[in-house]
């Protein structure tokens, strides 16, 4: 159906039901719909729109309308106008129109009351008028012909209800249409046939004085408004509930229509979206059949169950169920024991039943062929299973539930799979405050989490908590503490526990995937790959993939992208309890050596140059991922941060090297890329396993990696003292290039705290150990780092010379995250030079290597320089809001502090000196509270800049005193300059 008329007109689109908004347009398309088949002139188009009084421009007019109209129909296939001679001809397929296929169903339903098939009659004539949605046309202007195709269809809408009563009347079902009856008659008191019912009826139901009286009633209305007496059909009724005629009695009662859906769940909550899909599958004909998979207690059951009962009336010829025991301790359903089930519940006598499964499914078939029914077919097993008992009847619909996905079913019947996960937190919440009154949103937001918002297992919570008048905040504490898949069961009743729930599901799996499964369990990580897997088992990626496919085909795992599944909360703990503890720890042993040796390999594809311990031979080469790039490498970094993140916070004794060898291998990406209070607690831990194992060299790198995220957070102090840890720790240790890492960074804090003479003393120690050691890279970073330090000494003459030989030198080393560094203070100090052009060309390069790095704060950085350089002002300013967006996502302060100085600036430029106190306020108090002298200059000397502008020269002389005073202390001699 693409046209609808039967209420207000609307067009399908191509995505949903639009109406006509223009006025003539609705018009225009009315009067086509009145004429199927036939041309309309264009003359009469002219007529039916303006009458007798046409416009001049009239008939072109038209032809826009048509042209439009065109357009329209074919946006969503719903038809085509086409021009015969001089008119217009609407041409539709013939279930394009609701009015066609109305008239169609009608016809239909009236040859079925010919026949005596009253249940097919009452069926499809239902089906007609349920099309309507309002009066005929309701929404177009009563023209000639308008008004005359809305009467037409009125009546024989009226005609077909009193079919359809008949019908339903020849069947026994008075009450059911008895006050439906009522109301209509009322309405149309002149309709002498639906008087008709409507006495019949009321006196079926026992009510025969109210039957006379509606006899009475309409000869009043036919004697008063028309002069004539009721027909003879009407009088002999009325004599014969005189003297209760026995022909008036009902008919034999019919077979009861089944009705075997279990009784809808108490306290249901969300589903909505599933909902809407399973209408939506309804509404087609044939409707496909459904196959609704989950994990085990996600309620796919009672989401069938839900749905099959407010849908009743869609199937009126009844409702099967059968819980086909796919995952059941007994053994499945046989499909002969399923047919005969449903033979004998659409009133087939036992002994009809034919014994072989072949006859038994054509039998199945011819019954439902004419019926509309709803078959629900729970907890499948397989899709053999399934098969013979589709139904054959385009009005029937089918909907199964299993823990598999049964996609035979979806390759060779078409069936539609829905996915049924956990609940949304929201609606477990929901379920929550239905289930335990009186819990604050709060708690229940707690304890549908640690159910993992299952609906079975939050069921069984709440069952547990209302049988033992816990405090609910009592509950979730013994909940998070304690075994939550063991409290997770109703006492005395075994059946019922999620843990019972899963055995099922892992008992049906091959022993090869319940082994991958188990082993699994004891990965840290949300998420599992195939080369992980492969890992952990001990394995190829040929032999896990297969493996992993049954897991997730049967909801063990879900498949979240290609060769990427994730555990839900209560079955990664169902696993761990069922692995095999004496394998958990060479498991985890070939798990780390995974992640050790890929991580060393995409370092070395991302980070060739930067300071890390080299792997211990221990380590096997071979578990590690092949990448065929850097970019390949980036996306497993990615991908895979979080599942490392969560190995080395879960590290045992036996695991600790391997966790702080990780951490030290992941600081360079996760200083580039992460926020840093995520990134804190995992140098922590780091540390805390180093410190265990009072290795040296773990010292120096956890106290490196800790510094790292410090520094970022402009913690001045505990950076300092960690990066002289470090130093000691790598000279304790033999290691060089730790050494010289820790005093660059240690450099970087001087810098910051003010200290340009000590920055520049340990930059030169760095470069002078770096150039004993053959290091290039580190020669060429601390290179960069003395020209950003001459550059805020003022000397920029010299700062262009260093970064002038790190650029030289870089053909040597090839691209490397230091040479960001370098054009950037190259950019810097050609602006302050006030060679804009150089500047730019400097910060872009700079901005392009640290984007390919993807090391964000660096990126951030280089965007607040480009802010102030930029000459386009909006450019300018949509610079500095990304740089402020990246700092603040990753957690950088400094360089925030640094980005708000830059738009202050551009405030300033742009006159708008009471915004640019605001962001340089913020520079002031963090700077002062972080200890960062530079910065807290740079935001006076701004300060003072804006009072001037305001004209508080004053104030403005204050704020640059206090600038000049701190210059001078500190030996911003290039910084001073501006402060005076």
């Amino acid at each position: 159906m693409r046209i609808q008329a039967l209420g207000p007109v609307r067009i399908w689109d191509g995505a949903q039901w639009a109406p006509i908004t223009a006025t003539h347009l609705r018009i225009v398309l009315a009067v086509l719909l009145a004429e199927p088949g036939r041309p309309v002139p264009r003359d009469r188009l002219v007529h039916e729109i303006w009458g007798e009084r046409p416009t001049r421009t009239a008939a072109s007019a038209v032809n826009g309308y048509v042209m439009r109209l065109r357009r329209l129909l074919r946006a969503g296939e719903a038809g085509e106008v086409v021009s015969r001679a001089a008119g217009y001809e609407l041409v539709t397929d013939a279930d394009a129109v609701d009015i066609q296929i109305f008239e169609r169903m009608v016809r239909s339903g009236r040859r079925y009351v010919a026949e005596g098939r009253m249940a097919d009659a009452a069926r499809q004539l239902s089906g007609a008028l349920a099309l309507w949605r309002g009066a005929a046309l309701a929404d177009v202007p009563p023209t000639l012909t308008v008004a005359a195709e809305a009467a037409r269809l009125e009546q024989l809408r009226l005609a077909a209800l009193e079919e359809r009563f008949g019908a339903q009347l020849a069947m026994g079902q008075h009450t059911e249409i008895v006050e439906d009856l009522a109301t209509l008659a009322r309405e149309h008191p002149l309709r002498e046939r639906l008087s008709r019912h409507l006495m019949i009826a009321l006196y079926r139901c026992g009510r025969r004085a109210e039957a006379l009286e509606a006899y009475r009633r309409v000869r009043d209305v036919l004697v008063t408004e028309t002069g004539i007496e009721p027909g003879p059909e009407l009088r002999d009724l009325e004599h014969a509930v005189l003297t209760d005629d026995r022909t008036l009695a009902a008919p034999t009662v019919a077979p009861v229509t089944p009705a075997q859906l279990p009784a809808a769940v108490v306290d249901f909550a969300g589903r909505h979206d599933v909902f809407a899909t399973l209408d939506a599958l309804a509404a087609r004909r044939p409707a496909p059949p459904v196959v609704i998979a989950g994990l085990a207690g996600a309620g796919k059951t009672a989401a069938a169950v839900q749905w099959g009962h407010s849908t009743r009336d869609r199937f009126p010829d009844g409702q099967l169920c059968l819980d086909l025991r796919g995952a059941s301790a007994r053994p499945p359903v046989a499909p002969m024991e399923a047919l005969a089930h449903f033979l004998h519940a659409l009133g087939v006598a036992p002994d009809e039943i034919p014994g072989e499964l072949d006859e038994a499914v054509g039998l199945w078939r011819s019954v439902t062929a004419v019926r509309r029914i709803l078959v629900v077919l729970d907890n499948a097993a397989t899709a053999d299973q399934v098969r013979p008992l589709l139904p054959g009847g385009p009005g029937c619909m089918v909907v199964v539930t299993s823990r598999d996905q049964l996609r035979g079913l979806t390759a060779r019947e078409g069936a539609v799979g829905l996915e049924l996960g956990v609940l949304a937190p929201d609606e477990a919440v929901e379920l929550v405050g239905k289930l335990v009154p009186g819990a604050t949103e709060a708690e229940a937001a707690e304890l549908a989490r640690l159910c993992g918002h299952l609906p079975l297992a939050v069921r069984i919570a709440a069952a547990n908590l209302n049988a033992g008048l816990i405090p609910i905040g009592h509950y979730n504490w013994r909940l998070a503490a304690g075994d939550r898949l063991d409290a997770l069961g109703v006492p005395g009743d075994a059946t019922t526990a999620t843990a019972t729930a899963f055995d099922l599901s892992y008992e049906a799996q091959p022993p090869a995937a319940r082994r991958l499964f188990g082993l699994l369990g004891a990965a840290p990580g949300d998420t599992v790959t195939v080369p992980t897997a492969a890992a952990v088992a001990g394995g190829s990626p040929a032999e896990v993939e297969p493996l992993l496919d049954t897991l997730a085909r049967n909801h063990l795992l879900d498949q979240v992208a290609p060769g990427r599944y994730r555990w839900h909360d209560l079955v990664r703990l169902y696993a761990r309890r069922r692995g095999d503890v004496a394998d958990r720890d060479p498991a985890l042993d070939r798990l780390y050596d995974h992640y050790l040796s890929t991580m060393d390999a995409a370092a070395d594809l991302l980070y060739p140059h930067v300071v890390r311990l080299p792997l211990p031979p221990t380590v096997d080469p071979t578990r590690r991922v092949a990448f065929g790039g850097a970019a390949d490498a980036s996306h497993w970094l990615d991908s895979e941060r979080d599942n490392m993140i969560a190995a080395i916070m879960a590290a045992g004794p036996a695991h600790r090297e391997a966790a702080w060898r990780l951490t030290d291998h992941l600081r360079w990406h996760l200083d580039f890329t992460a926020p840093s209070a995520e990134w804190l607690p995992v140098t922590e831990a780091a540390l805390a396993y180093a410190r265990a194992d009072d290795d040296p060299l773990g010292q120096a790198a956890a106290h490196l990696s800790r510094a790292t995220v410090l520094l970022a957070r402009c913690h001045y102090p505990q950076a300092l003292d960690d990066f002289q840890r470090a130093l000691d720790f790598a000279r304790d240790g033999g290691w060089a290039e730790g050494q010289t890492s820790a005093l660059s960074n240690l450099a970087h804090v001087a810098f910051e705290t003010g200290q340009l003479d000590l920055a520049a003393r340990y930059s030169l120690e760095a470069l002078d150990l770096d150039t004993r050691i053959g290091r290039l890279a580190g020669q060429l970073a601390r290179l960069a780092n003395l020209g950003n330090i001459r550059l805020q000494q003022g000397r920029l003459t010299e700062a262009v010379a260093y970064c002038r030989r790190v650029i030289d030198l870089e053909t040597t080393i090839g691209e490397w995250h230091g040479q960001g560094t370098a054009h950037g203070c190259l950019g810097e100090a050609y602006l302050l030079l006030g060679r804009r052009a150089e500047a730019l060309t400097n910060l872009e390069a700079a901005l392009a290597t640290h984007r390919r790095a993807g090391a964000r704060s660096n990126e951030a950085d280089i965007l607040r320089l480009l802010a102030v350089a930029h000459p386009d002002p909006v450019e300018a300013q949509a610079l500095a809001t990304e740089a402020l967006r990246i700092c603040r996502e990753v957690g950088d302060r400094w360089v925030e502090a640094h980005a708000l100085l830059a738009q202050a600036e551009l405030d300033l430029r742009a006159g708008d000196a009471d915004l640019a106190i605001v962001h340089l306020r913020q520079v002031l108090a963090q700077s002062r509270g972080d200890g960062a002298r530079h910065a807290e200059a740079q935001a006076l000397i701004g300060l003072a800049k804006a009072h001037r502008l305001r004209g508080a020269d004053a104030a403005a002389g204050d704020y640059a005193a206090q600038a000049s005073a701190i210059c001078r202390d500190y030996g911003y001699e290039l910084l001073e300059t501006y402060a005076v």
